[in-house]
């Protein structure tokens, strides 16, 4: 008994280590040489799912607000008219919508589906977090990659700073390990607090998107199994 549980220790720090490795590994800094230019201006829809409130969250709605880009509007998507984002939502002069799509999924994803299945007079959509802060370049740079048919989902990542307590440093480091990852062709995936699709994308599949727990694991693989890749767009990272 003694011998299975020394084995077993040792398959979890050995598997522990391992992992360590590897994330310790897309963490390094690497320089990153994919650039994005071109003008691209498709009709586009910014869907900002809203529950609770947010640090800033008045001013975050308004950075997204304030936007280069010359085709765009942006609906905001609650639970009810008692939500407490909603008075963020009118501070910040945007519009919004009640979430009443027929779903099994999360919230969140309740909300975009039900965004999607409203408005579908777009050629692009984008997701956006409400804990995010938009440079006025942020979408412009976001959705330039779409112009090219071989990216189905276009996204970006944010460097997280630390304010002080553990978790805070812990997400700094996972903040790193998450670049790491964007930069690599075969660990870069949808992030959900910022990213850009294309109309085709999700035609045919709301339904099913609408299931899921996760908006972004969902929409990385739709993109997938369409045989399309995945543009990280540093330039749009969250001010």
């Amino acid at each position: 008994m003694n011998i299975l549980l020394q084995i077993i220790f040792y398959f979890f720090v050995s598997l522990f280590t391992l992992i360590f490795i590897v994330q310790t590994y897309l963490a390094l800094p690497r320089k990153f040489k994919t650039t994005y230019a071109g003008k691209y201006t498709p009709k586009t829809l910014v869907i900002v799912p809203s529950r609770g409130t947010d640090y800033s969250m008045t001013d975050n709605l308004k950075s997204i607000k304030n936007q280069k880009n010359e085709k765009f509007s942006i609906i905001c998507v609650v639970d009810s008219e008692d939500d407490p984002s909603v008075k963020n939502i009118k501070e910040a002069g945007l519009d919004y919508i009640i979430s009443n799509y027929r779903s099994g999924g999360s919230g969140k994803v309740r909300a975009i589906a039900t965004a999607l299945d409203r408005f579908r007079d777009f050629e692009v959509y984008v997701v956006a977090d409400t804990d995010i802060r938009a440079s006025p370049d942020w979408l412009v740079n976001l959705i330039r990659p779409l112009s090219l048919k071989k990216y189905g989902l276009a996204t970006t990542f944010p460097y997280f700073k630390s304010v002080g307590n553990f978790w805070s440093k812990f997400k700094t480091v996972w903040g790193f390990v998450g670049r790491g990852m964007m930069e690599s062709k075969i660990t870069v995936f949808g992030w959900g607090g910022s990213m850009a699709f294309r109309k085709e994308l999700i035609e045919g599949k709301i339904g099913e998107f609408a299931q899921d727990v996760s908006d972004d694991m969902a929409i990385t693989r739709i993109c997938k199994e369409r045989g399309l890749q995945i543009a990280y767009v540093p330039e749009a990272s969250p001010e």
